[in-house]
């Protein structure tokens, strides 16, 4: 089992860290340059407001490269009631060296889409 170096939550057999979205890395993790885990460096680029808004964002950043992913804030069961508390489904989430290109790309996308910046 691994452990997130951010919240402390143990998982097992995943990628990032299911509570708080950081990449889980194996024991011995990559650093980089300045000696800070890229990893813990992330930020939410866009609060989805259902799955589908989440999964196409993250398709539109990948086209352009920039590694994201999503992190749902639902649980089994509470769909409708989370929804109603958070506000939105989940967010969009990259590393923070690409949060403004993030951005930018979401902020173009929105635009043709007619979907207006959130």
């Amino acid at each position: 089992m691994d452990v997130c170096p951010n919240c402390g939550m143990g998982a097992s057999g995943v990628d990032f860290c299911p509570e708080c979205g950081v990449k889980v890395s194996p024991r011995g993790h990559d650093d980089d340059e300045s000696g800070q885990d890229r990893a813990l460096q992330v930020k939410v680029v866009y609060l989805a407001p259902d799955e589908l808004a989440a999964a196409t964002v993250q398709k539109v950043l990948e086209s352009d490269g920039i590694e994201s992913w999503v992190q749902s804030a639902q649980a089994p069961g509470f769909e409708v009631l989370l929804g109603l508390v958070e506000g939105y489904w989940g967010r969009v989430l990259v590393f923070e060296d690409q949060e403004e290109a993030a951005r930018t790309t979401i902020e173009g996308y929105l635009r043709t889409a007619g979907l207006g910046v959130h």
